[in-house]
């Protein structure tokens, strides 16, 4: 959850077993300026220290840490504006299933969350995100599959 930030050590590790990496970005501890600029400079962070270590970058996914040191405002706007992502030219994984963001714009228990995680997976599939992390893997399935038919024309219909 740190993108190798916290054990850099790591990154051998995953370069010597030619491993797959999610790079996260974690604000927690750290100052905030602005929120994309922030997770952005973070995951490039993560980046330099996967590329010191030499691993395959077609092996890894970002993550812009939703959840991990950010208010609900903050969170929010990491969702309005995950296309500014895009940018860095790398797969995008966001996970915000059940998060407690969810649960205090609807008031709801973390049991409660199902419909308030299908949006925002619908928001960050629309936004260009490439993988959702979720907890509810049936109901997901139709909204993953729907949002790619939107956006990506993925669907065999004719």
């Amino acid at each position: 959850i740190s993108g190798f930030r916290l054990d850099p050590d790591l990154s051998s590790l995953v370069a010597d077993r030619g491993a797959g990496a999610v790079l996260m970005h974690n604000q927690r501890g750290l100052d905030h300026y602005d929120v994309i600029a922030d997770i952005t400079a973070g995951l490039e962070a993560s980046l330099s220290i996967a590329d010191s270590a030499r691993i395959d970058t077609a092996k890894l996914i970002l993550d812009p840490g939703f959840g991990f040191g950010w208010s609900v405002k903050q969170n929010l706007e990491i969702l309005r504006r995950l296309p500014e992502l895009t940018s860095l030219r790398f797969p995008l994984l966001i996970g915000t299933s059940r998060k407690s963001s969810i649960g205090t714009v609807l008031g709801s228990n973390v049991d409660e969350r199902l419909f308030g995680t299908a949006a925002t997976v619908t928001q960050a599939i629309c936004a260009g995100i490439d993988v959702v992390r979720i907890h509810d893997g049936a109901e997901m399935r139709d909204v993953v599959d729907m949002s790619d038919a939107v956006v990506r024309e993925s669907t065999s219909v004719d």
